[in-house]
């Protein structure tokens, strides 16, 4: 089986024509008005979408649960009770904590945080539980979690606990029993908050309670924003509606972050305050953030998110970048193992479910690799792990096919299973793996059309060389924050010229092109290999998002190629079919 990835894919341009009136009544320019236009994106809507304010959030207390949540927290702010946190291992589960904890304390409430070690299972856990309780606890907050823990919230409650959901994963068919559920998904249709990660639920959560305790509620909530965007853009949460406020904000608040943890980690990532993007914050914060919790130690994240100590702060950080290596060089020996079973299934279109098994000490990255293989081959992944009778999955789904869906639909096959519709874990009998892996295949085949399993590119418009301008590059800088979503434009240039070419360092592909005496420079991320295919003077398409090159404190603008094809009728990667329709 062939990786498609960064070849030339089933290409679509996405221009829609701009109504004439539309375009008279615009003072944006028209390639701005197209790609918004291309995004949906109505008239009246616009400055709203290019100049996102808090104000234009709705109250957290539209939200369902919350007014029984506040009321609950307040309740044990008066009669000194100790309320918990717990929330995920994963770096949308410490954020969230974060930002409960430091909200709790700003309302003068007892608190304590609680992160469950990823060897106990995903979210709650009846042991934790138990040893909250033990501590003293006597209401849980839980925080991108307990939407899949009915058993155990029906337990804890049972014990004399009061759990409080937040979470933002999918209501399966029985809701936990809990005084209080605060989930987006229990909302209207429409809602504006559908797409909140966990960490904006708990972000909610907290705006309500500030409110109803302190008068610096506005100022408290707004320094919380950092917490919530890193988490926001760790669980790829689409950057749209109440989320694109957020990271909007949240983007500012980082760049001047005074939380010393932080700091820390943006200096060891090769960052600077100030000029941190939301691409930097998914690339190099996020995955050093949620290395801690894949080696079964997701405190380590959360202690350096509310670090008061420079010292203690890079100490973790130290301890986090060499985490960070041992995973890269664990996870490449794993797809190196993965791409040997990829190559022994048939490559069939009807083969649109990719199942693949690793070993115990790949455990902790099954998430991650099931992410990598999902982008490159652009179809629904399962990636198992079996031992002691009992089988684990980490699943992915694509557009179109709703991975967790899917598991809810073959249940009575599982023993436990949580997500959404893009990601999703859960674990069964070993008895039950080969019939859930029928039953899956079976869906996604019914789901999925052989063109519909094809990855597709699409791109907002064709430029000419002289187009491509840092007047251009300000005009896109109204689209920021990007992201999942709210994808950065991608433009075609058709017949560029190769000049130079050579691979750099971790592989990746550097070119500068040029046409009618205009020279450009590009960048294919981690694909060396397709200097193989060049030679200068050779003309290329390419499909690239623009961006800001910084190198020796100089700045250059830069074509960062998400495809590209070379001259008449070569495709490279695909079976048949010419270079783009």
């Amino acid at each position: 089986m062939q990786a498609t990835r960064a070849v030339w894919l089933n290409l679509q341009q996405v221009n829609k024509p701009v109504p004439k009136m539309e375009r008279s009544q615009s003072s944006l320019s028209p390639l701005l008005s197209q790609i918004l236009h291309n995004r949906g994106i109505q008239p009246e809507d616009q400055a709203t979408y290019l100049h996102p304010e808090m104000h234009d959030l709705a109250s957290p207390m539209n939200l369902t649960g919350m007014r029984e949540a506040v009321a609950r927290l307040q309740s044990a702010r008066k009669n000194a009770e100790l309320v918990a946190v717990l929330g995920d291992s994963d770096v949308d589960g410490i954020t969230a904590t974060a930002v409960l904890v430091q909200a709790f304390t700003a309302a003068g409430l007892r608190v304590i945080p609680c992160i469950p070690s990823r060897l106990e299972g995903a979210g709650l856990s009846q042991r934790s539980l138990k040893d909250l309780q033990m501590q003293g606890a006597q209401v849980i907050v839980t925080v991108d979690c307990g939407m899949a823990s009915t058993a155990e919230i029906a337990e804890a409650v049972a014990d004399g606990l009061d759990v409080i959901v937040t979470d933002h994963h999918k209501p399966l068919l029985e809701l936990p029993p809990a005084l209080a559920i605060v989930n987006p998904h229990l909302e209207d249709v429409c809602s504006p908050c559908k797409d909140l990660a966990g960490v904006g639920v708990a972000f909610r959560l907290a705006q309500a309670l500030l409110r109803a305790t302190r008068r610096d509620a506005i100022q408290r909530e707004y320094e919380l924003l950092d917490l919530v965007l890193i988490g926001t853009i760790g669980d790829m949460a689409p950057l749209v509606g109440e989320n694109r406020i957020l990271a909007s904000h949240g983007l500012r608040v980082l760049n001047e972050t005074r939380r010393v943890g932080l700091q820390a980690l943006v200096s060891s990532s090769g960052l600077s305050l100030g000029s941190i993007s939301a691409t930097d914050v998914g690339i190099r914060l996020c995955p050093r953030l949620n290395v801690a919790g894949r080696n079964g130690n997701a405190a380590l994240g959360y202690d350096l998110l509310v670090s008061t100590s420079a010292e203690a702060a890079r100490t973790v950080v130290q301890k986090l970048e060499e985490m960070t290596v041992e995973r890269q060089h664990r996870t490449q020996q794993a797809l190196i193992m993965l791409h040997e079973q990829l190559g022994a299934q048939p490559s069939a279109p009807e083969n649109h479910l990719l199942v693949l098994r690793v070993d115990a000490w790949a455990a902790d990255i099954m998430g991650l690799l099931a992410g990598k293989i999902v982008e490159e081959f652009a179809k629904p992944v399962v990636v198992l792990l079996e031992a002691n009778g009992e089988v684990r999955g980490s699943a992915r789904g694509v557009p179109g096919f709703d991975i967790l869906e899917a598991l809810q639909a073959h249940a009575d096959l599982l023993r436990r299973f949580g997500g959404h519709q893009l990601a999703a874990g859960f674990t069964a009998d070993s008895q039950h793996a080969e019939a859930l892996v029928t039953a899956l295949r079976q869906r996604v085949a019914t789901l999925l059309s052989a063109k519909e399993a094809l990855p597709t590119l699409q791109f907002d418009a064709e430029l000419s060389p002289g187009q491509i301008t840092w007047r251009l590059l300000d005009q896109l800088q109204a689209l920021e924050p990007c992201g999942i979503g709210n994808p950065s434009p991608l433009f075609l240039c058709r017949r560029l010229r190769v000049l130079e070419f050579r691979i750099g360092g971790n592989n990746h592909l550097r070119l500068s092109v040029g046409k009618g005496g205009q020279r450009l420079e590009a960048f294919v991320f981690r694909r060396g290999d397709l200097a193989r295919f060049m030679h200068r003077h050779m003309d290329v398409d390419l499909i690239f998002s623009l961006e800001t090159n910084e190198w020796n404190d100089v700045s250059n603008l830069q074509l960062r190629v998400r495809d590209m094809a070379f001259e008449p009728n070569y495709s490279l990667g695909l079976d048949s079919g010419a270079p783009y329709p």
